[in-house]
């Protein structure tokens, strides 16, 4: 199954009390099925983690329940472990965090900063 991400927003989320944050949202698809709202969180141990989106909270109990009962992650399914490596890799693509967790500064995030378009002095 090929997982493609459609859309990803990194952020620089407050940590929690565990001390994960979270640094980006995205959408995927698969052939299968696509997810809109999901979210990539990075704990103290540098370990990625991706949750499935959260429900509205404006809509009725029932219908969130119901959206409860079906919206989760299978561990033991691969689904869960390629949306977390796709997830990743663009990730990394954006910021250039490299797999140490060290800012390479090779991303999109350092062409699309100011300075990186000032002309030389």
């Amino acid at each position: 199954m090929t997982v493609k991400i459609t859309a990803m927003r990194t952020v620089d989320g407050k940590p929690n009390r565990g001390g994960s944050k979270i640094i980006a949202h995205f959408d995927f698809i698969t052939e299968d099925l696509g997810m809109k709202g999901c979210v990539l969180s990075l704990n103290p141990e540098g370990r990625y983690r991706v949750w499935t989106p959260l429900i509205d909270a404006t809509v009725s109990q029932s219908e969130r329940k119901a959206l409860l009962v079906g919206v989760y992650w299978r561990k033991e399914g691969a689904l869960h472990g390629q949306v977390l490596d796709a997830a990743v890799a663009m990730y990394r693509q954006f910021t250039g965090d490299s797999d140490d967790g060290k800012d390479d500064d090779t991303g999109l995030r350092r062409l699309l900063r100011a300075d990186a378009w000032a002309e030389p002095a």
